[in-house]
């Protein structure tokens, strides 16, 4: 079928396709498409504002205006950054550390069971779709010949993580339950798909790195203040906590959360200062090494503190092997920790010696529920997110019925919701990126390999954490798949430069 025009014959539905697409994705008038969506949000933000103005509070109405402008914000710094895809990323990278999200559908008794609840949609959420679909219609015109596809079998273990999870879904007592965890998990996929496609220079890379370091020092920042502060401050979709007993949690809700967090953000800023970069940046890098030091401290998690006294002492070791630093280094970490203990001698003795209302006695019999569990359902699984469901029938009379809760481990959490084949792909995709991340180490390039060695080593501290604590939160994915996209990066920035 063709169309007729009066003076050049007539043209298929194809090649009009093409004009049309040429035409309505050039440069000028994308970014015309681009503010005229900032209008449309703008308009409709504003009009959210006016609907809830009469009974909203003053907080809750601040936070509406800002949301509301925001767009213009983003075209401003947009200009000013020259890429706007750099500059999503960006917005993303921060983001996933301070933690702007709603949880739609949230349900308090099944929180407090430690599972997690609602569907989460965040900033990062809405950044993915727009990169999204500026990312097929480059595919549609021709821009790119790079489809999602060409790096999801880069990584063949996350993507068959993800679909053991979801596969998971068949045999859960709850499916909305599981579709919530699934939600996070597929949107932590979609995450290293576009951080693999954009990250392509050196430049990229330290633009991450330094993303990093300033989201480790806004959060510690956050948490040494809400330490003196000694209650939660809620602002609008950001809670800023604090838990009995003084625990800080920082914008990450939890303290082991944010424990965990700042376990792999304070040995990855800590690579920052071996790096060939200007001095501003080791400078800003060791202020939010010491700060975050301090922010780990108040969350007072004793899982999050042993995982960095081992993934410290990897960095170090395999740091001075490779002649990056002398033996001094060490020693002057310990000796500006002593001050830091004598402060806060008395609240390590309680935390570690204290009572802990039976916090840690119960790890033991929860690891041993997981088990049953575990023996029960060995193949396929109770469903992803559906653990807590399960638990009165496996609960034993002397368990406290104060911490019959999800078991604090996360191998045995994986194997009890997702069975054999769910274990044996997160194992995989652990072990993958642990292997990339040696790799990345061992590369002969002073940019690369300390921030390889700093992400490898909170990888190592993470893997040792596991045992101990859940690790299903949102922060804690996405840095998981940031950590790989960084590896998987290195490595073919590297790969390409030696065959140029």
């Amino acid at each position: 079928m063709s169309l007729r025009t009066t003076a050049r014959g007539s043209i298929g539905l194809g090649q009009l396709y093409n004009l049309l697409a040429t035409w309505y994705w050039s440069p000028t008038l994308r970014f015309a498409l681009f503010q005229g969506m900032v209008i449309a949000l703008v308009g409709v933000g504003l009009g959210a504002v006016v609907v809830v103005a009469t009974s909203a509070s003053v907080v809750a109405l601040f936070v509406l205006v800002m949301a509301a402008l925001a767009p213009f914000f983003l075209v401003i710094a947009a200009k000013l950054v020259g890429d706007m895809k750099l500059l999503f990323v960006v917005v993303m990278l921060l983001e996933i550390q301070i933690g702007v999200d709603i949880n739609i559908g949230f349900n308090e008794i099944t929180s407090n069971a430690n599972s997690l609840s609602g569907i989460n949609v965040s900033v990062t959420t809405l950044s993915l779709v727009f990169l999204y679909i500026w990312w097929i219609a480059e595919i549609a015109t021709g821009d790119t010949k790079d489809t999602p596809a060409r790096y999801l079998w880069d990584n063949p273990s996350l993507l068959a993580y993800v679909l053991a999870a979801i596969l998971s879904i068949f045999v859960a007592t709850s499916m909305i339950q599981s579709l919530v965890e699934i939600n996070l998990l597929i949107q932590a996929l979609l995450l290293y798909l576009y951080l693999v496609y954009a990250i392509r220079t050196r430049e990229a890379i330290l633009t991450v790195a330094m993303c990093i370091v300033v989201g480790l020092l806004l959060q510690s920042l956050i948490m040494i203040a809400l330490h003196f502060i000694g209650f939660t401050i809620e602002l609008g979709p950001i809670a800023f906590t604090v838990w009995k007993n003084n625990r800080v949690a920082g914008t990450l809700s939890t303290p082991n959360g944010a424990g965990a967090y700042l376990v792999m953000a304070l040995v990855t800023t800590l690579s920052v200062t071996l790096m060939p970069v200007r001095w501003q940046y080791r400078w800003l890098a060791t202020i939010a090494f010491g700060l975050g030091v301090l922010a780990l401290l108040v969350t007072y998690s004793r899982g999050a503190w042993l995982g960095f006294a081992v993934a410290l002492s990897l960095f170090l070791l395999l740091a001075w092997w490779r002649g990056w630093i002398s033996i001094g280094v060490p020693l002057a970490m310990i000796l500006c920790a002593i001050p830091v203990a004598i402060v806060f001698r008395e609240a390590f003795i309680n935390r570690l010696f204290g009572d802990d209302g039976g916090a840690a006695e119960s790890r033991l019999p929860l690891m041993i529920m997981a088990v049953r569990m575990i023996r029960d359902h060995l193949f396929f699984g109770v469903g992803i997110n559906n653990f807590a469901i399960h638990l009165r029938q496996y609960a034993t009379p002397e368990m406290s019925l104060d911490w019959i809760t999800t078991v604090h481990n996360k191998y045995l959490l994986v194997w009890a919701e997702t069975g054999l084949f769910g274990i044996v792909t997160f194992l995989w995709f652990l072990l993958s990126t642990l292997r990339r991340g040696w790799q990345a180490w061992k590369i002969d390039d002073r940019l690369f390999a300390p921030l390889a060695l700093g992400c490898l080593a909170g990888l190592v501290g993470w893997m040792v954490h596991m045992n101990l604590d859940l690790f299903h939160g949102r922060p804690i994915m996405e840095m998981l798949v940031i950590v790989c996209a960084l590896f998987t990066t290195m490595r073919t920035i590297t790969f390409e430069s030696a065959n140029a």
